[in-house]
C-alpha cells in the first residue's frame, strides 16, 4: 500500500542547553503528528480520513479555546487599563478642582482686600474734601478779613492824610 499524502512529520527546533563542558548547538527533532501516528496504524483510507476530520475538528476546538482564552485576558487587561485611566482620571479632577476651590477663596480673599482698600480710599477722599471744603471757608473768610482790613488801612491813611494837610495849611 502506498503512503498517504497525509504524511506529515513535525520537527522543531530546540535550542541548545547550556552547559559547562562545551559549546551548546541546536539540533532539530521530528516527532511524528497524530496525523502521522493514524497513517501508520490505520489502514482503510475512509477510516484515515474520519481520524483526520476527528483531529482538525479537535485542532480548531482547541484554537477555539485559546482564542477564547486571549480574548478573556485582553477583556481583563482592557478593563484593568480602563480602570487605571479611570482612577488616575479621578485623582486629576480631584486635584483640579481642590486647586480651584483654593484659587477661589484667593480671590474672595483679594475681593474682600479690595473692598475694604476701596472703603478707605472712599473715606480718606471725604476726608480731604471735608478739609478741602474747611480751607476754602477759611480762605474766604481770611478774603474778607483782608478786605476789611484794607479798606480800614485805607481810610486811616486817607485820614492821617487829611490831617496832614490840615495840620500844614493851619
Amino acid at each position: 500500500m502506498d503512503k498517504p499524502l497525509f504524511t506529515r512529520w513535525k520537527c522543531r527546533l530546540q535550542s541548545p542547553r547550556k552547559r559547562s563542558h562545551g559549546l551548546g548547538q541546536a539540533r532539530t527533532t521530528c516527532r511524528p503528528s497524530l496525523l502521522d501516528i493514524v497513517t501508520r496504524h490505520v489502514s482503510a483510507l475512509e477510516e484515515q480520513m474520519q481520524f483526520h476530520r476527528v483531529i482538525g475538528k479537535l485542532i480548531n476546538l482547541e484554537q477555539q479555546f485559546v482564542l477564547e482564552a486571549y480574548e478573556k485576558e485582553n477583556i481583563a487587561r482592557r478593563e484593568k487599563l480602563y480602570s487605571e485611566i479611570k482612577e488616575d482620571l479621578k485623582k486629576k479632577i480631584a486635584a483640579v478642582s481642590e486647586d480651584a476651590t483654593n484659587m477661589a477663596k484667593k480671590h474672595e480673599a483679594t475681593v474682600q482686600r479690595l473692598k475694604q482698600s476701596s472703603k478707605q480710599v472712599h473715606r480718606s477722599f471725604e476726608y480731604v474734601m471735608s478739609k478741602t471744603q474747611e480751607v476754602r471757608n477759611m480762605t474766604d473768610f481770611g478774603k474778607e478779613q483782608l478786605r476789611q482790613l484794607i479798606e480800614t488801612v485805607s481810610r486811616i491813611v486817607g485820614t492821617s492824610l487829611e490831617m496832614a494837610y490840615s495840620a500844614n495849611d493851619d
